[in-house]
């Protein structure tokens, strides 16, 4: 089962076990046609999803700026999919 749901950017820990307990594996964060523009909040996020409850990352990005993005995304924890369109 599958669901889209819009994650807030501040969310605390807490926040973060109520959806594992709910049954969040992942979570996606969209660059594509600049919707997310703040990669080092993105990355915070993203490492933190990992440490609290080892969440799945997807990035959905223009496959143009993959390389650009690499160094950054190389540092973070986990597991991650990158999907480039």
């Amino acid at each position: 089962m599958s669901a889209s749901r819009s994650f807030p950017r501040r969310v605390d820990d807490q926040a973060i076990r109520y959806f594992d307990r709910a049954g969040v594996r992942a979570v996606r964060f969209n660059f594509y046609r600049g919707v997310i523009t703040d990669l080092e909040a993105t990355v915070r996020l993203a490492r933190r999803v990992f440490d609290v409850a080892g969440w799945h990352v997807e990035i959905y990005l223009d496959g143009y700026a993959l390389r650009a993005l690499t160094p950054t995304l190389v540092t973070c924890r986990g597991s991650w999919s990158t999907i480039s369109a």
